[in-house]
């Protein structure tokens, strides 16, 4: 799907651990239909078939690109 590195996710905390059995049960049981509809939006959204209010994936990873650029150069002026 969205290649996207594991620095920018973050777990969701909750302090109802029913609600999260809960969650989780729901997406691993409609996991297929869930990655089916994914990948249906993504190849709608590089023929141009979008919403009229859709998120901006390919600058959304333009950004992340940059952002990642950034940080390693950070990186680099800090282990000098």
């Amino acid at each position: 799907m969205i290649p996207v590195d594991w620095t920018y996710t973050y777990k969701i905390r909750s302090f109802d651990k029913r609600y999260s059995y809960q969650t989780r049960s729901i997406i691993d049981k409609n996991e297929e239909r869930i990655i089916a509809e994914c990948q249906s939006y993504l190849t709608a959204y590089e023929k141009g078939l979008r919403p009229n209010y859709c998120t901006d994936i390919d600058l959304l990873l333009e950004r992340l690109k940059e952002f990642q650029a950034e940080k390693n150069k950070a990186e680099e002026l800090t282990t000098v």
